[in-house]
């Protein structure tokens, strides 16, 4: 096929370009072998990406990140082979970097479910529940439907720190308690005084 729109090209007087000098390629040429070349890397991202996959499910962190830093030297936006080189960076133990890697992939694919949720579970290895909440919460927005998301998104809210006492709060159950003693709320007091000692 390509040869002979190649051929109707040349051959015709309104085509991609005149018939080349010797040696030379036509526009016509360079268009075709741009696009052969296009989808041969494209298909050798998808083996590479593949690769990377398989190591990762045999538990081979470090094949599967060369095989994705491979991939992403001629395709450096495939969610795919981004997801892996975050998987193995993680499998490997290496957080921080996994972590940084992850965040800037869902910048170019916000939207990625998948990557969303390797950068929550690097997160939680990383002993970081409250850095691994928003991104729950935005996969439960994703697939509000998804039980194992609902359930990750409660264990990440249950893990928060509880919030510190404001400053004032102390003084103002300092004043109830004054209030219900002066009505001879003795019991209400007592506890409001408690409670205030406990946050000084």
């Amino acid at each position: 096929f390509g040869g002979a729109v190649l051929a109707a090209a040349v051959a015709s007087p309104s085509g991609w370009a005149q018939a080349p000098a010797s040696g030379a390629k036509s526009d016509g040429q360079k268009i075709l072998e741009a696009l052969a070349k296009g989808v041969s890397n494209a298909v050798k991202v998808n083996e590479l990406t593949a690769k990377a996959a398989q190591a990762n499910a045999a538990d081979r962190p470090a094949d599967a990140l060369k095989f994705a830093d491979e991939a992403l030297t001629m395709d450096a936006g495939s969610e795919k082979a981004l997801l892996e080189r975050g998987r193995a960076l993680r499998r490997l133990k290496r957080l921080d970097e996994a972590i940084a890697h992850l965040e800037k992939a869902l910048r170019r694919h916000p939207k990625s479910v998948p990557l969303r949720s390797e950068a929550a579970a690097s997160y939680d290895d990383a002993q970081q529940p409250h850095n691994a909440l928003p991104h729950y919460e935005a996969l439960v927005r994703l697939q509000p439907n998804n039980a194992d998301f609902q359930k990750k998104l409660a264990a990440a809210r249950q893990a928060q720190p509880a919030a510190a006492p404001s400053p004032g709060q102390a003084d103002a159950l300092a004043q109830k308690a004054g209030a219900a003693n002066s009505k001879n709320q003795f019991a209400d007091a007592l506890a409001l005084s408690e409670a205030a000692l406990q946050i000084d």
